[in-house]
């Protein structure tokens, strides 16, 4: 399971898994229901020289209860269990040292992987 897998890093780390031969790869994003992305990474990966399985999860990963349902819902459809994580999602902030204060940095403890 790549989270965050349709971002740069992500597709980058999707090519690596499927080059060392990997079959088999679930791509959980908030952006999982674009078929154009999609279709972007089942085209990068198509010169691969095995056929690679590409399903796509959309979900927020901070959402517990969200989590859950989308992979009770992957694991109800048959397909091979998920033997991995690798955590390719970032969400970027800028901010100006100098207007960095508690709040922000409580807000930075929660961290969006807590949820796996």
């Amino acid at each position: 399971m790549v989270i965050g897998g349709f971002g740069g890093i992500g597709r980058s780390v999707c090519r690596w898994l499927a080059e060392q031969g990997a079959r088999h790869l679930v791509v959980v994003s908030r952006s999982a229901g674009s078929t154009e992305k999609i279709s972007q990474l089942r085209a990068e990966l198509g010169d691969v020289p095995h056929n690679v399985e590409v399903a796509a999860i959309r979900c927020d990963i901070s959402d517990k209860s969200q989590l859950r349902t989308a992979l009770d819902g992957y694991a109800q459809t048959g397909a091979p269990a998920i033997k991995g994580i690798i955590h390719c999602g970032m969400e970027l902030k800028v901010i100006l040292l100098s207007l960095f204060d508690l709040a922000i940095a409580n807000n930075l403890q929660r961290i969006r992987s807590w949820s796996i």
